[in-house]
């Protein structure tokens, strides 16, 4: 991606967080939605990222659900092992056992006789 691609990138992310909604269907309807002065979508495929948020105005953004730490139980059992038990770990063998490999081939449809 070229540098000048990055900037807009940016700047149409910024714009888009800056107005969201909180909903898919609700960005889609501020999208296209005729206002005073144009509309948004078309306001943005111009690159007026300012005229943008002026015109869509500030949205309430995206609803967060409150996460609750995990417990100290279980933390631990999603800690990895330390490495000193894994120092002395036996690594299974890829591919033991002998033998020929077969080549792949093409399959021809039979043909049939009218």
């Amino acid at each position: 991606m070229s540098a000048e691609n990055e900037e807009h990138l940016h700047h149409l992310l910024a714009a888009i967080r800056t107005a969201d909604r909180g909903s898919a269907s609700e960005n889609r309807s501020m999208l296209f939605r005729d206002i005073t002065g144009g509309i948004p979508f078309e306001i943005l495929r111009a690159g007026d990222y300012d005229g943008f948020v002026r015109i869509a105005g500030k949205g309430c953004g995206r609803k967060h659900p409150d996460l609750k730490p995990l417990s100290e139980k279980a933390q631990r059992e999603r800690m990895p092992p330390p490495p000193n038990a894994l120092v002395d770990a036996q690594q299974d063998m890829v591919n033991v056992e002998g033998g020929r490999f077969l080549s792949a081939s093409q399959i021809s449809p039979k043909r049939t006789s009218p």
